[in-house]
């Protein structure tokens, strides 16, 4: 496996003993690999299972992948979003709930949207007013009541609280009945699995003190899109037990507002709830000064080249023919191979860590062929998915670079 190389302030990071921890990661800065080195080191003391948690099924699967499947990591870690830590739970637990077999789950919007007008149909007063609506208000009133039931589980809003609030009385009667739906089809939402569970761990002592026995760790990436039923949660699960907690995240980088998310959570109630040190890491890795400085005056941008980390080389080098530019590329790519090592490579070099990036796919024809002539092993993604030729002259050229079809059998197709 090859040796992750980590800067000074990357490497004291994973090193941090036990406690709370902030670390404000800007972008590029390798926020993920330092969680994932954290956990790596973790997992192989004795201290303690660990909880991994980000937000989305993607990054847990880059996460798990980062991790390898060694023995300790498949004991000691959990790895994967709220949503699916909490699903878990609920798949062992769900009798203290009332159920009595695990309730189905309806995750996509488009299943809730059809409870809601189920619920809507279910209320003669309110069927009628609806049915005289547009198609495009019944859409926009459907979807406002979905964004109120969301709101209400994602901030905890209590039964009790609901019905003292004089206002949206008419969505509340639709939420009361959209749960009845639920209940009665011995179901729940996709907000209600991270509900339950809260609810499960405020109401239920010795379940919570169950898993807090079982995580001596938590780890949160991305932590700048926590919603309050989220981090109510990550409280609620830790409670005066779990002192080890680690978040990264980047408040610039926030994007699930739409959710409830927001900042705060990590910079001002996690600080203060858990008495969590700050730790910024804003070294830059994500490109090299040499490009960022090619950038500014190619493109006239005026990028700050500040603590980047890699140097690295830029060169403008032009050709007489497309063929000289695809020998060149060859070469290139042969030299670095042949090298095994670069300072700005991590591990040895070989050809899944070299990409040749073109302004369209016509100039790839050179290219493609000189590595099929060598043997050298090749993935062609292109990224025009969008263009589409219309006249019969436009699409003979474009089947003529992309499927290399002889140009007589395309114009017998054509005609």
């Amino acid at each position: 496996m090859t040796k992750i190389k980590l800067s000074q302030k990357q490497e004291s990071i994973v090193n941090l003993n036990q406690g709370a921890y902030l670390v404000l990661a800007s972008a590029g800065s390798g926020k993920t690999r330092v969680l994932t080195e954290r956990i790596k080191r973790l997992s192989d003391s004795e201290d303690g299972k660990i909880l991994a948690i980000t937000f989305t099924n993607k990054a847990a699967s880059e996460i798990r992948e980062r991790l390898g499947g060694s023995e300790s990591i498949n004991k000691n870690v959990f790895v994967g979003t709220f949503h699916s830590f909490c699903q878990s739970i609920l798949e062992l637990r769900f009798k203290l709930l009332g159920y009595n077999k695990m309730p189905h789950i309806f995750e996509d919007d488009s299943d809730r949207l059809e409870l809601i007008k189920q619920a809507i149909k279910s209320v003669p007063f309110f069927k009628e007013i609806y049915d005289d609506l547009e198609p495009k208000k019944k859409n926009s009133y459907t979807y406002n009541v979905l964004q109120f039931i969301s709101t209400v589980k994602r901030d905890i809003i209590s039964a009790e609280e609901l019905a003292e609030s004089s206002e949206n009385l008419e969505y509340q009667y639709l939420f009361e009945t959209y749960q009845g739906i639920l209940k009665s089809n011995n179901a729940i939402d996709f907000d209600d699995i991270i509900r339950l569970v809260y609810e499960l761990f405020t109401n239920n002592e010795a379940l919570a003190n169950l898993y807090r026995k079982a995580y001596s760790f938590v780890c949160i990436d991305e932590c700048q899109d926590l919603n309050k039923l989220q981090y109510f949660l990550l409280k609620v699960l830790c409670g005066d037990t779990i002192k080890n907690i680690m978040m990264v995240g980047d408040p610039n980088q926030s994007i699930y507002g739409f959710n409830g998310s927001t900042p705060t959570y990590m910079q001002k109630d996690f600080v203060k709830d858990f008495q969590a040190q700050e730790i910024s890491l804003d070294e830059n890795y994500r490109s090299s000064k040499s490009v960022i400085d090619a950038s500014n005056v190619l493109m006239n941008l005026e990028v700050e080249a500040i603590n980047y980390v890699i140097d690295g080389v830029f060169e403008i080098i032009p050709f007489d023919s497309e063929i000289n530019e695809a020998e060149f590329v060859l070469n290139k790519i042969i030299e670095l191979t042949n090298l095994k090592f670069h300072n700005d490579i991590e591990g040895e070099i070989s050809y899944d860590k070299i990409s040749v990036l073109a302004r369209n796919k016509f100039v790839f024809k050179n290219i493609e062929e000189f590595l099929k002539k060598e043997e050298i092993p090749y993935y062609y993604k292109s990224g025009n998915i969008g263009i589409k030729f219309n006249s019969k002259s436009m699409k003979i050229f474009d089947l003529f670079y992309t499927r290399r079809t002889k140009l007589g059998m395309i114009l017998s197709c054509l005609t």
